[in-house]
């Protein structure tokens, strides 16, 4: 899924201010977020035109806000079946029900993906988070994986003393 800005704005992701400029393209569960969010893109692809068309017919108020506590949240409706990878990965976020429903449905499908399989399967599990690890031993766990740095920025989040250097490592594999 890929979105392109159309007006320069700042967004908070996971705490953390980021500035986005006319002419730039986002990809993957960041450009989910910005196009649910209602931020100044425009879809450019497919998929996000899709997932952009539920959002046109509600007036884009989820109840939450302008930076609200729930802003980071995955989205709430679920994705079509068959719907791109990231696509399910961004709403099952880091919950193991979601994971749970998306692991039921993508087994009924004739040729289900593995490695999406393989990454709801982690986080159904707990994904083995290090909890109270040091912030090196939660960065090798997480490594490149965009799923596993959710995982540990939602815990991090929860913590209520999140450390920032994590967060801003983390921040930057979603």
């Amino acid at each position: 899924m890929r979105v392109v800005v159309t007006e320069q704005f700042t967004a908070y992701l996971n705490m953390q201010p980021e500035t986005f400029t006319p002419g730039q393209e986002i990809k993957g569960v960041t450009a989910l977020y910005l196009l649910n969010s209602g931020s100044a893109v425009e879809p450019a692809d497919e998929e996000a035109r899709q997932a952009a068309a539920p959002a046109a017919d509600g007036d884009g108020d989820d109840g939450q806000g302008a930076g609200g506590e729930d802003s980071q949240a995955p989205p709430q409706e679920r994705p079509a079946a068959g719907a791109d990878s990231e696509v399910i990965l961004a709403w099952v976020g880091s919950a193991p029900q979601r994971a749970a429903e998306e692991i039921e449905r993508e087994e009924d499908e004739e040729d289900p993906r593995e490695d999406l399989l393989a990454r709801l399967q982690e986080i159904e599990a707990g994904d083995g988070y290090p909890a109270g690890a040091s912030v090196d031993a939660v960065k090798t766990w997480a490594g490149t994986d965009p799923v596993r740095a959710r995982i540990a920025l939602d815990a991090e989040d929860a913590s209520g003393k999140p450390r920032s250097t994590l967060v801003a490592h983390l921040t930057k594999l979603l």
